[in-house]
């Protein structure tokens, strides 16, 4: 009688533990953006229930985190760090494969970076189109002209080199299509849209900031530290400390070029023929785009008088070492990602996990945890 009340008791025992073990946790969250749902855990998987307790995701993940509008999950099957994308729905946006997936932007100007095993960055439209497959093998994807709509938006993608360092580039439109090549190494390159006209200007970096044309020529140098654009007011800034200055509309017509370039279009800027051109090496005149006959205007004298012309001397620019701090760390050098904060990790829930920025050094990936450069500028 008494052993069969203990094997009873050990009977009853097993259930429990069996039971406790594939017992559901459920975890409310509100996000950010308002989104309200539940995060069910069970025996180390992972799904996800709206806040009506409606399954958005089976309970099948190795884990899920919401970003930005999305989910990024990882499979139970996957024994790579491998992630993929779903809506608030739950429909796919992003197959699984790529490791780490980010949602980047605000709103409607959202869109989607992704990175396979080696660095590689592609990207995604939000509704899951793959506008830069990653077999390009670009080393870095930016998206530029996000304020100007999605017609008008372009990546800029880096064949080589790292952030800020000598590298060539390319410039594909809002289908991915590549409409613009160097064929010479810069540390930036930016195309920027003057929403009056409808046309752009192709500004790269070097020491410095410079408007070149397709054919890289310069078209204009400013020896600008740096520069900005608001809907059709140009600005740059000529120091660190500097004051900004609005380029005037002569300014302006010596940088923008037809959107038509943009389509494969070869013909050369309207208004490029009125300006002087140099390449790429080359050190431009200050004075290039200056009128040659400033000093023709003097008073015509029917007495033969002496006409004074008065000649300023200006000192030349010479180079000068400036620090310039990295955008996304604000000069940190730490992770940028809010929840991870420069400790390499933060908790999804109750369990911790490692970054997926950062993977865990708690450095800011743009600027390797130097929290930025040193560039030349000239004074």
């Amino acid at each position: 009688m008494v052993m069969k009340q203990t094997l009873l008791l050990m009977v009853l025992a097993l259930g429990m533990c069996r039971t406790i073990g594939f017992a559901q946790e459920k975890k409310y969250h509100v996000e950010d953006d308002g989104f309200e749902w539940y995060l069910i855990s069970q025996d180390g998987t992972e799904g996800a229930q709206d806040k009506y307790g409606r399954t958005i995701l089976p309970v099948e993940y190795k884990s899920i985190f919401y970003s930005n509008g999305f989910f990024e999950v990882r499979s139970r099957n996957s024994y790579i760090e491998s992630t993929s994308l779903l809506d608030q729905q739950g429909h796919l946006i992003v197959p699984e494969g790529y490791y780490p997936i980010h949602v980047l932007g605000e709103d409607n100007t959202r869109w989607i970076k992704v990175w396979d095993k080696d660095n590689h960055e592609g990207a995604y439209n939000i509704y899951g189109k793959c506008v830069i497959p990653i077999s390009r093998k670009y080393v870095g994807v930016t998206r530029l002209g996000d304020k100007y709509g999605e017609k008008n938006v372009y990546y800029q993608c880096r064949h080589n080199g790292e952030y800020y360092k000598y590298g060539k580039f390319s410039i594909c439109d809002a289908s991915g299509k590549v409409v613009f090549t160097t064929s010479k190494e810069y540390r930036s390159i930016g195309l920027v849209l003057d929403k009056a006209s409808g046309k752009y200007a192709l500004v790269v970096l070097t020491d410095h900031w410079f408007f070149i044309n397709m054919d890289e020529r310069i078209l204009w140098d400013p020896q600008c530290y740096t520069y900005s654009v608001e809907g059709s007011v140009f600005k740059i800034q000529k120091s660190k400390e500097g004051p900004w200055r609005n380029l005037s509309q002569q300014e302006k017509n010596k940088i923008l070029f037809s959107a038509d370039l943009l389509k494969g279009n070869s013909e050369y800027f309207a208004h490029a023929s009125e300006y002087p051109m140099h390449k790429i090496g080359e050190t431009p005149s200050p004075n290039s785009t200056a009128s040659s006959n400033a000093g023709s205007n003097s008073n015509n004298n029917p007495g033969g008088g002496t006409t004074t012309v008065v000649v300023e001397h200006h000192r030349d620019p010479v180079p000068v070492q400036e620090w310039q701090q990295c955008p996304a760390c604000y000069g940190s050098g730490q992770c940028p990602y809010v929840k991870c904060g420069g400790s390499g990790w933060y908790y999804i829930g109750d369990r911790a996990s490692t970054c997926s920025m950062c993977h865990g050094s708690g450095k800011c990936s743009t600027c390797a945890g130097k929290g930025g450069h040193y560039i030349t500028v000239y004074r």
